[in-house]
């Protein structure tokens, strides 16, 4: 986990939810669990390491945010983008990417 903030986003209405993999978690074996379950098979969900997701509501952000992790990193991310709302994504090697305007 990285010592200092990956991203910085400036809010200045709605709300900001975050969904991730990198804090409610254990490694056994080398493999990490985390807390979010796939509901088609029960284990827990593999992919991204985090999604931050703005929306005037922040239960719709945090929703998306959610739904971003189940879905994976390649398919996780082409949805959110087309969904249109402002969004950070961090992979398991913290790389970054936004769509913020």
């Amino acid at each position: 986990v990285p010592d200092e903030a990956v991203a910085r986003i400036a809010l200045h209405s709605g709300g900001l939810a975050s969904s991730g993999d990198y804090s409610r978690c254990f490694v056994l074996d080398d493999k990490k669990y985390c807390h979010i379950l796939n509901p088609q098979t029960g284990w827990p969900i593999q992919g991204l390491a985090g999604v931050s997701v703005w929306a005037e509501q922040c239960i719709v952000a945090g929703t998306l945010a959610t739904i971003t992790m189940l879905k994976g990193e390649e398919e996780g991310k082409a949805w959110i983008a087309e969904t249109g709302a402002p969004y950070v994504t961090i992979d398991q090697n913290f790389k970054v990417e936004s769509q913020f305007e």
